[in-house]
């Protein structure tokens, strides 16, 4: 069982499916990656355009952050935009196993746990710089993103930035260049793919799929 939503879909580089059944029968739940998807102008129109997905440049990647965000680093503290946490999967028929948003909880005690070495969840959060402009007000307020405590400076950024400021924070924070580009993909920060999903829709509606 996981709780993804409606812009969050599972990558693997195999059927998720053969994926899931080598996990020991004795791990209760598992935790994805998320990888967010980057500013694509280039992107064919689909439900959500983008075919860029960068994972968190935190812990042993947090060296690439100066040049990857620029001078907006010191507001990315964990490493990305949207959420940090992953989602997760969990065995059903587990006694006392409770699924969250993000996390698994067993007993009442939140499970921790690395995330999985090559299943990702790929978010499409901040992709289009027009809806992320619009929404950012609810966002501040009572939409409840960039709440948490090491999201206080970039809240706080936000909150009193001009347009001007805001897209620049935007062109730093949500663009690629060649160079970032090269970057990413030599520490296996990125995931280039299309996804097709207008494609994957008609033909799951037709019963291709």
């Amino acid at each position: 069982m996981c709780h993804i939503d409606v812009d969050e879909f599972l990558f693997a580089p195999e059927p998720v499916a053969d994926v899931l059944a080598r996990v020991p029968a004795t791990i209760p739940y598992l935790v994805m990656e998320p990888f967010e998807a980057l500013h694509d102008p280039d992107a064919a129109d689909d439900i959500f355009n983008g075919h860029h997905f960068r994972g968190l440049l935190n812990r042993q990647h947090v060296k690439l952050q100066p040049t990857i965000f620029g001078k907006s680093a010191p507001l990315l503290e964990k490493g990305a935009l949207a959420h940090t946490l992953g989602k997760s999967f969990c065995r059903v028929g587990v006694k006392k196993l409770i699924l969250d948003l993000h996390f698994a909880s067993l007993n009442g005690e939140v499970l921790r746990s690395p995330f999985h070495p090559s299943l990702r969840i790929l978010h499409y959060h901040a992709q289009d710089p027009v809806a992320w402009k619009r929404a950012l007000p609810f966002r501040l307020g009572k939409g409840g993103a960039y709440h948490s405590k090491a999201q206080q400076a970039l809240h706080a950024y936000l909150t009193n930035a001009n347009d001007q400021e805001i897209s620049e924070f935007y062109a730093n924070s949500m663009t690629l260049t060649p160079e970032k580009v090269a970057l990413l993909r030599a520490n296996d920060r990125l995931i280039t793919t299309d996804l097709a999903l207008r494609k994957k829709v008609a033909a799951m509606l037709e019963g291709r799929l």
